[in-house]
Parts: C-alpha cells; structure tokens; sequence
C-alpha cells in the first residue's frame, strides 16, 4: 500500500453555491481550502471536472482505477476556471457542501448537505449527486 500524504480534514470538504439553474444548468462557484478564493464554473460538467481535479491535486480520496480517455490528459486545475463571474455579488440559490469519501468505479462516494434546508444525505455516485442538487433546486424553482 502507497501513504497517501495527510490532507487536511478542511479540504475535504467543498463549498458549492448554486446561483443559476436556468434550464436546470448549474452555475455557481465552489470554495475549497485548497483554492486562493472562489472559482465560478458555467455548467454542471464544468463542476464535476472542477471537483475531479481538485480531488486529484489532493491525491484524496484516492482513485481505485484509473478512468478511461481517448487522449492522454494530464491537467491539474484547468486553467479555464474563472475567479470572477458576472452573479458575483449575487446571493445564492442554493448552497451545498460536499465530502466525496471515495473514488471507486470511476465515480465518488460521500456526503451532500444542502446548508439552506439543513438536509444531508449519502450518495453512491457521482450521478446520485447530481440527481440530489438538482431535486433541491427544483423544489426552490416550484415554489
């Protein structure tokens, strides 16, 4: 077994705030310790690709396989993240922090906790998460 160098338990856990939902596409920014301040991302791939490399930068949680690619990629926090966006300023639809426990099966395990209803609940995969968000923003939107 490889030692995994010590992660904080801070960073393990991603703030993410959702300020657009139109056309049920996320938008928002995540905060994590890791970060010098917020990043925004425009899509719901852009958040998972965003929490992926974070994940990989930490080496935490560790993958159990290697996902699979047309191309060999090697990127660590892609430069196209933005610190800035135009809803800065804006108060968030909705807020979410995110443990991911582990990384198994090319797809994450781990914790969501909706901080505005405080309501939390386990996912088994990285679908799950999104199927979970995306309830919680759909219940605002109904109102």
């Amino acid at each position: 077994m490889v030692p995994t160098a010590f992660v904080l338990n801070e960073m393990k856990m991603s703030v993410v705030k959702i300020f657009s939902y139109q056309d049920e596409n996320l938008k928002g920014s995540l905060a994590n310790p890791y970060f010098e301040k917020e990043i925004f991302f425009e899509s719901t791939t852009q958040l998972l690709f965003l929490i992926n490399d974070l994940q990989n930068a930490l080496n935490f949680p560790r993958e159990n396989m290697n996902s699979r690619s047309f191309t060999k990629e090697s990127k660590i926090l892609s430069s196209s993240y933005k610190d800035t966006a135009s809803f800065a300023g804006e108060s968030a639809l909705a807020t979410f922090n995110i443990k991911v426990l582990f990384r198994q099966n090319v797809s994450w395990q781990g914790s969501i906790c909706w901080i505005d209803e405080k309501a939390d609940a386990q996912f088994r995969s990285t679908f799950e998460l999104i199927i979970l968000m995306h309830s919680a923003l759909k219940s605002l939107c109904e109102e």
